[in-house]
């Protein structure tokens, strides 16, 4: 029989571990048997284990979750605790996880609709915001280590460039904006290719790897593009 730890948990499919957390604790202290004297709360303690056991450890949420989205994707009448039908969906980076809107990752879309020549150069457009889901496993992933890549050479080629600046007195101020743009380049490039080596060895789709995402495919086929149209 299908037990429904989020349910047990009384939390949505969207919450996150320190929500989990956060929520077996409550339960515990509910359902402890010094708060419920002369009722056996064994079962409802056992239950609230079990629950916590498997969505605390992100390898066996990631299994239960697989096993949980397809319980109730048929189910019509499945209702959250605040009686709305929840919006329960995959991550698309990982295919397994339940994707939770806090973390979802946003990619801006623009479509040309006219352009002009004479007497100026002159381009028209609309834009749209196209969200992916993503669970908080995936966001951690391709977040981390991503503030260091990118802080290091920052601060580095700073003070290599006010350093430098400081032995041409009238140049400093040119050096140091020099070496923090040098800085934040190299960070950024060492930062995405950190996150996508990380995202390869966890099994998942890169951040910015949203072009097999259907409602993606379908505004290109219908001419949206990443890329801002310029005159």
């Amino acid at each position: 029989m299908f037990k429904d730890y989020y349910k047990i948990l009384n939390i949505l499919p969207q919450a996150t571990q320190k929500e989990v957390e956060t929520a077996y604790k409550a339960m515990a202290k509910k359902w402890h048997p010094d708060k419920n004297i002369g009722q056996d709360t064994t079962n409802q303690m056992q239950l609230l284990s079990e629950s916590y056991s498997v969505l605390k450890n992100s390898e066996k949420r990631k299994a239960y979750n697989v096993e949980y989205y397809r319980y109730h994707l048929s189910k019509i009448n499945f209702q959250s605790k605040d009686g709305a039908t929840p919006r329960i969906v995959c991550c698309y980076y990982c295919g397994k996880n339940i994707a939770n809107e806090r973390f979802t990752f946003s990619e801006t879309l623009y479509k040309e609709t006219s352009r002009s020549y004479f007497p100026q150069r002159k381009v028209w457009f609309k834009s749209a915001t196209l969200k992916i889901p993503r669970c908080e496993e995936c966001f951690k992933t391709h977040h981390s280590n991503a503030s260091i890549f990118v802080l290091l050479p920052l601060v580095s080629f700073a003070i290599i460039g006010l350093i430098l600046g400081l032995t041409i007195w009238s140049m400093w101020f040119l050096c140091l904006v020099g070496g923090c743009i040098i800085g934040g380049i190299i960070g950024g490039i060492l930062s995405y290719i950190d996150s996508s080596i990380i995202a390869k060895e966890a099994g998942i789709k890169k951040e910015t790897d949203i072009y097999d995402f259907e409602p993606f495919s379908e505004l290109q086929r219908d001419g949206w593009t990443t890329s801002k149209p310029t005159a």
